[in-house]
Order: structure tokens, then C-alpha cells, then sequence
């Protein structure tokens, strides 16, 4: 793979991966719906009724199959969606009879959803009515509704593992389900057995597998179906306090507690003393946000939670704030409130958003809404938004029975294809910029709710695919219909193993092809090898791939005698409705790295976690990899015994820095660390920052503290509200730091370097104005302004924090003159970034760095942009070179290109280019510096293309790009 693609490739699935944890925390886990009753702290609350008070209810209903025969031993399962998180972590579930038919009782009165699974079919919903996205209904206190029926097509694919504790020991009786990420949607769940083993049918492609468990915080993995998925449990963690009324110091009851922060958790509700208990939690750093319908607050910073342990006596503050109430209204006469509606609001100083909640009826309800402006977005599924929603201003009262409207918008529908007119179903169609579909059993897709305006189409099925750039689809009328015809695709059979033939089980393994600019897989995810090593890649485009086995996606797995400036994999030929073979072998597997964690006064640290990352012996390599240890796709950490020892297995020969983090705060690392030894990571003391942030006015209400080592890539975000200004941050190991202090209207970033148990004290931050960003992306060399082209502003020249969220508006991109706006920008050394937001667009991404002085709007003038020189199916040429890796962090005016080695057998190795040149210009344009993503683009071009490379010693070079290899 180009190295210069792997960060955004990481970058990209660590996206994927978030969004596939919030796919399973929205379904079945949702937050709870305050509903206090009168009495402790009524004035933040609204009158409720308890769930557990009401009489049970149930449903009940029959599961066919796609003829309407009953399937009997099917999996049934129902998800309540607006109750409090210790009531709905868990499914309910029943298994259906020899006539297909079900019961599920003792069911809180609540929303819910009901879904079903059996062998060798596809899992589905039931659906509430003749809408096929409508799959939530409304269970009353004693209703027992009936006609509950799900019907199961044929074409589910199986995906098993196993359920295992971090030590290695199965956990039986652990609830395990299945989330398809394409929908963000998760189906019924099963129990593991006596072994820990489970299995479930889903549909085929990219899957997340959460289970959960008594006494354990949840554990989520992301897969591919068919497949095989293990998922290791922490022991539980939990935090337990009390909310009070900020001015009275008396317990509300009635409130939302959510945690913030950690890999899962959850929610709760205070009972009737004030009191919370957030359990199933990792060890993590934690801040605990409380919410009521008129009440809101949090806790002060974050709270460190280690293995195991049970933090308590939390007390988090609640302030006096407004409920915001209102409904989406579809048009026509009978302005119906829509049911499938939703609802953000924004606030941009400080920058806020805020989901609503909908009701049974269909309304929206925000609550804890504290004083200010709030932009709003309000949309309803199928329909389109009626412009511009006016802001609200809230002061000191509610504001209720707003009402939002929409449109019709267009619809776009059609059937997907086979070239031969065949119907394929379950193929994904998605739209830029907005919107997607599945096709059905008849190869029929809908997609409601449309702009006029023109959409790039893509569409791809388990054996088809769009053509090269997809469709343009001009929607311009109320209906418009196109079928998708997919070209047909090749599969890849493979195994990874080591020269003496022993497989390499649970590697990920991406195919790059020669004219894509990312890895190429069937869906998002990349697959894993097998307990024999093998794995199958489907939906592949016809061309030629390179096929690579990757752990931790840090580093490729690299052929026995070989080092990291060898091109690794093997390059195969697909040909479309074949299957071709590849076998990959690798360095060996069986390398290990053990150890002790100790503190300074020699004594055993017995619940530290450890990872390693393998450091890269190419030429001109940063000898560290301490950041990629904060961040692993394959591997989990290993956990320390009770006498401080560890041992880390599956490694690669090589050296690597090793990592350890405990639960009482601080880590120890050890670098340069060769496979077959052993090494003690020492944990010294940590330190601890205090200060205070100013503005420009009175003392900020809310505050947010962000910390970034760029060596160690250890990152800390606090947040703080009402606390005058002042912040403490805890628990910090030695670093340089650089800190960002954002507040109201205000930012402001320093570095500071911290010693082993430092205390800096009184630390005063004086926040810089934000300002108002204007300016133009016109085209390299030219005036030609470019449209469509998303701008965002960054602290500092290596931009390494990222813009304040609120910059992030209709305005940031750039219109049709070229013209963009950025609100709310810091001042001082900023980096801008700038990206296309149709996928189809030639054009490059944009990197400019500024000094930004002043207050108000500020013109930055002219930014340019450059188009790529690869267009959609071009095969990328080797120029046969590779470049000294730039430190983490390394400010944009100092990025160079500089040789680090040159491939003997290459398109560069019989020119006059040597080891340690640098470039500064190709082509005639300069390549230093801020410039130095033209480098990069400009060398990304076909094979046969003559780059002309201007070096700092004087000389101008010609090299011919070649073909890969």
C-alpha cells in the first residue's frame, strides 16, 4: 500500500469503527427520557410515572418464512428505546414454537422494536406498517398486542466466535448480537453456551458484534459475515453519585446521567434521593453530564476509573435551564406531524449541539437547554427541509409548540441489474452528496426526500459493482427513474501463513488496486484470515490488486527477509465471475516480548494494561511508535498478574515500543524493545496542571481544556462549567504539551513541558478573540474559482487540534465565485484544510497555513487548489522512491521531501537523485513547506509521466514513472 495513504486510511476506519459503536448504542440502548416525580427538586423535572409501577405488557406474533411457512426455534427479540439504561441495556427474548409462533412478556410499558433471526435467513424487523423504515411502535401498560410478524427471507450467512473474559477464559451465558453497520441497525441477540461460543445469521458484508455480561463492561468487535469474531470482556467499572440543585445543594431525582468518554457505558437515572449508579463501564476517563427537562449540568473535568473499580461519592451540580418543544409538520391540508422526524440544535459560542427526543405523537423535545441562540435543523425521513429554520433565542421561559415544515422533494427509483437483467438484491446504493438505499428481493430501491440538483450514484452488490465513477443522475422532476446496471466483479481466495506453512489467524487483509486511490474490500471493513489462515475477498473490480496482510493496520505484515522499504504482498490479476488464488507468506508470528510493571519503589503493578506497536526499520523512520500503541485495529491489550508480570504474543520479529497504562493514573513506556526479550516498564509519579482561563469579559461558563503529546500521541479533553474559569487536570504523565483553552468566543493554545509528579499551579490563560474567515479557492496558476471545496481553520501551524466544531457551517464551503466563509476561527498561526465534498470532484485537497491577526472578518485572499493528474480508473505510476518520515507534529512550514531511499531496481535508481536530497520543486512548482501536499499530488500520476524534480544542492532530475510491480 502507499505509505502516504495509510494515515488516511486509519483515519477513515477509526471513523467507521465510532460509527459502528454508535450504531450499537443507539439500538436497545438509548438514553432515558427524564420523568421525575414531584417532591426532591421537582423545579428541574416534569411529572412522570414510573414503568416498574405499571402492569406488565407483552406481544406476541408468528415467524414465516419467505413461502409463509412457519419457522420454528427462531430468535425473537424486543428493544425498548425510552426507558432508563438499566432497564433496556438487555433485549427481551423468546424463541418461537413448531408453528413459527412466539411470546414475549413481562415487557415496561415503553417504544419498541421487534426483530427476528433464524439459521440461514436474513434478519428483520417487524414493521409497524406498510413503511418500510417504520420498525418502532407504541406498548401500552397492559397491552398485549398481537400480529406481531416478522417474515425471513432466505440468503443469511453465519457468524460465530467466541466470548472470552481478558484473561482468556470463556463467558457463558454472555448476550451477544449483531449490528449491520451499513443500517445501524442491531438484530436479536443469543446467549453463548457452556464454551463462550455463539453464533448468528446476519446478512453478508461488514458486521459489529457487541456482547455483554454480568459484571462486565461491553465489548464490540467489527467483522465481516460470514465469519468468525471473538470478543474479549473487561470486568466492569461504574460510577455512583449524586445529583444536587446547584443553588440549594438538595438531590434532584428524575435526572439523565450520561457518561462521556471510555469505549462504552451508559446511562442512568436518579432515583428519588438524588442518586446514580452508571455501570458496565471500561477503564477510562469519564465526564458525567446531567440532564432534565429543566436542568442541566456536569461534572467538573474528568473522573479516572480503573480495572474493576467502583468510583463513588460523585456530585454533579444542576442548573437552572428551559425545554425547547415543537413537531415536524409534513405538508398537505392535513399537516399531519411527521413520525419519523428529528431534530438538532446549534449553538455556536460556546459551540453546543443538542438532540431532541421524539414523543409517541411524533413531537420533538429538547431538554436542559441553557440561555442563548440556537440554529436549528429539523428533518423528517422522505421529505426534504423548507430552507432555512429561524433561530431560536431562549432567555428565561420555554419555548413550545414550534413547528417546523417540509417538503415533498423528489424521489429517485429504479431496479439494480445484472448486465444480463437478473435482479439483484440487498445491493448497497449510495448518493453524494446525501442518502442511500438497499436494493429488494425484485432489485427495487427508493430513495424519497430529494434536492433538484445532480447526484453521484455508486451501487455495489456481493458480485457487482457501479462502473468506474458511478452514475451521474440529473434529478430535476418530482420522479425520476434509472436502473443501475452493475458490472460484474471477481473474488479473491487466499491464505496467509509463515514459510514453514503455519497459519496466521486473525490478520486483516485489504486488496489495493492499481487504479483506486484506497484499499478495496466489499463494504467498509476490511476481512480477517481464518484459524487456517484463509480469507475471501468479494466484490473485487476486475484489474489488477495488490493483496496485504495487516496487524494493527500500523504496519504491513512483511515477507520472511525482507525490511519496511520493501514493496510487501502480491500482486494478482481479477477477472470478472472468476475466483483467483493468492498466498501470502509471512515473517513469522511466534515472537514474544514479556515483562514487568513495577513503580519507582520496585513493587509489582497488578493491573496495568500493556500494547506494543513494531517500530519500522525503513530508512528515515521516526524510531517510535508509542502512538500507534493508543490506537490498534487487531490487538487488544494484555493485562498485567498479580505479580506485575506480562507477556505479549503473535509478534513479528522486530524491535517495538511498549506501552502500559494503570488504573491509578500514568503510564510507562519502553522503546526499542527487540521480540525475544524482556523489558520493566516503570510507572513513575503523575503530574497535575491548575490555572485559570479569562476572556474577554467576565468569566466564562462553560470551558473546555484539550491536551496533545505529539511524541506519545496521548490526547485529554476536560470540560468544565461554572467553575469561574478555573480547571485542574489530573493524572498526567511527563510530556510536552500543547494545550488548547476554548471558552464563549474566545481560544487560546500554548505548550507546556511537564515533568515526572509535576505540579504547575495558577496557571492564567488569556483566550484570543475568534474571528470571522473569508476568502477564495480559485485553481493553481490561475483565477478560475472552484466551487464545492469545504474549509476548515485550525490551531496552529502543524494543525494538529482540530476546528472548533462550530466552524462547521453551509458557509465553509465555497460557492460558485470560488468564496467561502469560516465563523468562529481562531486568530493567530492557523492551518486551513480544504476538501472537495463531491467524491467525483478532480480537485486535491487544500493545505495553507496564515497568521491571523485582528478582530472581526478577515480576508485571507486567494487559496489555491490543484487538480490531481489521476483521474477515476488511471493506475498510479512508481517513481521508485521513499521520503524520510516527518515527525508527528512537525509544523507545515517545515514538511519537506526528502530521499531516504531509493529502489535498486526502480524508476529513479539510474538517475543522478542520491540518498538525502530534498526536493523543492516538481514540475517547476514549489514543493516545500505549506506547499508540500502539491508534491504529493503532482507525483501521483499515470506510468509513462515525466516528473522533473528540482533539489536543493541545484540540480534539476528527470525520472520516468514505471508501472508497479
Amino acid at each position: 500500500m502507499n505509505r502516504r495513504r495509510l494515515g488516511f486510511l486509519v483515519a477513515a476506519v477509526a471513523l467507521i469503527a465510532l460509527l459502528a459503536m454508535w450504531a450499537w448504542h443507539v439500538t436497545g440502548d438509548h438514553h432515558a427520557i427524564e420523568k421525575p416525580s414531584g417532591g426532591v427538586g421537582s423545579d428541574f423535572a416534569r411529572k412522570h410515572i414510573d414503568a416498574r409501577t405499571l402492569d406488565r405488557a407483552s406481544v406476541t406474533g408468528t415467524i414465516r418464512d419467505q413461502d409463509g411457512k412457519p419457522i420454528a426455534a427462531a430468535r425473537v427479540c424486543a428493544d425498548a428505546s425510552d426507558l432508563p439504561h438499566e432497564l433496556v441495556r438487555d433485549p427481551i427474548c423468546a424463541t418461537s414454537d413448531a408453528q413459527g409462533a412466539y411470546v414475549i412478556a413481562n415487557l415496561y410499558a415503553a417504544e419498541y422494536s421487534v426483530a427476528a433471526m433464524a439459521p440461514h435467513h436474513l434478519p428483520e424487523s417487524f414493521h409497524s406498517n406498510s413503511d418500510d423504515d417504520l420498525t418502532v411502535f407504541e406498548l401500552h401498560a397492559g397491552e398485549h398486542k398481537t400480529g406481531v410478524d416478522v417474515a425471513l427471507v432466505r440468503g443469511g450467512v453465519e457468524v460465530r466466535g467466541i466470548v472470552a473474559d481478558i484473561s482468556g477464559g470463556p463467558i457463558v451465558h454472555a448476550s451477544v448480537r449483531a449490528t449491520a453497520i451499513s443500517e445501524k441497525r442491531s438484530w436479536p441477540s443469543v446467549e453463548t453456551d457452556d464454551n463462550g461460543a455463539f453464533s448468528l445469521w446476519v446478512a453478508p458484508g461488514d458486521v459489529g458484534i457487541g456482547a455483554t455480561a454480568d459484571g462486565y463492561a461491553q465489548g464490540f468487535e467489527l467483522g465481516r459475515a460470514p465469519g468468525k469474531v471473538n470478543i474479549l470482556l473487561t470486568p466492569e467499572s461504574s460510577l455512583s453519585g449524586t445529583v444536587v440543585d446547584a443553588r440549594t445543594n438538595e438531590p434532584v431525582a428524575g435526572v439523565t446521567i450520561q457518561e462521556g468518554g471510555g469505549e462504552g457505558g451508559g446511562s442512568d437515572m436518579t432515583d428519588d434521593q438524588g442518586h446514580f449508579n452508571v455501570t458496565r463501564i471500561t477503564p477510562g476517563r469519564y465526564t458525567l453530564f446531567a440532564r432534565s427537562s429543566h436542568g442541566y449540568g456536569h461534572s467538573d473535568g474528568s473522573t479516572l476509573v480503573g480495572l474493576g473499580q467502583r468510583v463513588t461519592a460523585i456530585v454533579v451540580k444542576l442548573y437552572p435551564a428551559f425545554q425547547i418543544s415543537g413537531r415536524v409538520v409534513e405538508p398537505g391540508g392535513s399537516r399531519a406531524t411527521c413520525k419519523e422526524s428529528w431534530l438538532q440544535l446549534r449553538q455556536a459560542k460556546p459551540t453546543r449541539y443538542l438532540q431532541g427526543t421524539r414523543d409517541a405523537d411524533g413531537g420533538l423535545h429538547v431538554d436542559g437547554v441553557l440561555p442563548g441562540t440556537y440554529d436549528v435543523t429539523a428533518s423528517c425521513s422522505g421529505f426534504i427541509r423548507r430552507g432555512t429554520y429561524p433561530p431560536i433565542t431562549i432567555t428565561d421561559k420555554d419555548i413550545t409548540q414550534l413547528e417546523w415544515n417540509v417538503d415533498a422533494g423528489a424521489e429517485l427509483h429504479g431496479r439494480v441489474l445484472t448486465k444480463s437483467g437478473s435482479p439483484v438484491e440487498g445491493a448497497k446504493i449510495m448518493l453524494q452528496p446525501f442518502g442511500g438505499a438497499t436494493s429488494r428481493k425484485d432489485g427495487s430501491y427508493q430513495i424519497k426526500g430529494l434536492k433538484q440538483g445532480t447526484y453521484l450514484v455508486s451501487a455495489q452488490g456481493e458480485h457487482g459493482i457501479s462502473p468506474m465513477g458511478g452514475w451521474k443522475i440529473d434529478v430535476q422532476t418530482t420522479t425520476v427513474e434509472k436502473d443501475l446496471v452493475l458490472e460484474p466483479t471477481g473474488a479473491l481466495n487466499g491464505v496467509v501463513a509463515t514459510a514453514d506453512g503455519k497459519p496466521v489467524e486473525g490478520v486483516s487483509i485489504t486488496s489495493q488496486s492499481d487504479s483506486d486511490v484506497m484499499p478495496v474490500f466489499f463494504g467498509f471493513l476490511p476481512v480477517k484470515s481464518g484459524e487456517d489462515g484463509s480469507f475471501v475477498i468479494d466484490g473485487l473490480r476486475p484489474g489488477t490488486v495488490r493483496v496485504l496482510a495487516h496487524r494493527g493496520w500500523t504496519s504491513e505484515l512483511r515477507a520472511p527477509g525482507t525490511n519496511d522499504d520493501a514493496t510487501q504482498g502480491e500482486r494478482v490479476a481479477v477477472t470478472a465471475g472468476h475466483i483467483a488464488n493468492v498466498r501470502l507468506v509471512v515473517e513469522s508470528q511466534s515472537a514474544e516480548i514479556k515483562g514487568m510493571c513495577v513503580d519507582t519503589d520496585g513493587k509489582p503493578v497488578t493491573d496495568a494494561y500493556v500494547s506494543a506497536a513494531r517500530e519500522s526499520d525503513a530508512a528515515g523512520s521516526q524510531r517510535s511508535s508509542v502512538a500507534e500503541t493508543r490506537w490498534s485495529w487487531d490487538d487488544r491489550p494484555t493485562l498485567t498478574s498479580t505479580d506485575g508480570s506480562f507477556k505479549l504474543g503473535e509478534l513479528s520479529p522486530g524491535t517495538y515500543t511498549v506501552r502500559a497504562e494503570r488504573r491509578g493514573g500514568g503510564e510507562a513506556i519502553a522503546e526499542h524493545v527487540a521480540s525475544g526479550t524482556s523489558t520493566s516498564l516503570v510507572f513513575k509519579p503523575t503530574g497535575q496542571i491548575d490555572g485559570v482561563v479569562r476572556g474577554a469579559g467576565s468569566a466564562p461558563d462553560e470551558l473546555e481544556i484539550s491536551l496533545h503529546d505529539n511524541k506519545t500521541g496521548l490526547m485529554r479533553d476536560e470540560e468544565y462549567f461554572r467553575t469561574g474559569g478555573a480547571f485542574t487536570i489530573h493524572d498526567l504523565p511527563a510530556g510536552i504539551f500543547t494545550i488548547t483553552a476554548s471558552a464563549g468566543g474566545g481560544k487560546k493554545q500554548i505548550t507546556i513541558d511537564l515533568a515526572d509528579g509535576e505540579y504547575k499551579k495558577g496557571m492564567d490563560i488569556q483566550l484570543d478573540v475568534l474571528v470571522t474567515l473569508t476568502g477564495r479557492v480559485v485553481e493553481l496558476g490561475t483565477t478560475t474559482p472552484v466551487p464545492g471545496i469545504f474549509m476548515i481553520a485550525s490551531m496552529g501551524a502543524s494543525g494538529e487540534t482540530l476546528a472548533d466544531p462550530g466552524s462547521f457551517s453551509r458557509d465553509n464551503t465555497s460557492d460558485a465565485t470560488g468564496h467561502f466563509t469560516i465563523h468562529n476561527a481562531p486568530s493567530g498561526t492557523i492551518r486551513l484544510f480544504g476538501f472537495a465534498k463531491d467524491s467525483s470532484s478532480n480537485y486535491d485537497t487544500v493545505t495553507a497555513v496564515r497568521k491571523v491577526d485582528g478582530s472581526g472578518t478577515i480576508d485571507l485572499g486567494d487559496i489555491s487548489v490543484m487538480k490531481r493528474r489521476l483521474k477515476p480508473g488511471d493506475t498510479e505510476g512508481d517513481l521508485g522512491l521513499h521520503w524520510v518520515k516527518q515527525p508527528v507534529g512537525t509544523p507545515v512550514d517545515q514538511e519537506r521531501f526528502e530521499i531516504s531511499w531509493i529502489d535498486p531496481n526502480g524508476a529513479a535508481a539510474k538517475t543522478e537523485l542520491k540518498v538525502g536530497d530534498v526536493l523543492t520543486t516538481v514540475d517547476g512548482i514549489e514543493v516545500q513547506g505549506e506547499k508540500h501536499r502539491r508534491g504529493e499530488t503532482l507525483m501521483a500520476a499515470p506510468p509513462g509521466t515525466k516528473l522533473t524534480l528540482g533539489l536543493v544542492r541545484g540540480a534539476t532530475v528527470t525520472v520516468t514513472l514505471r508501472a508497479p510491480r
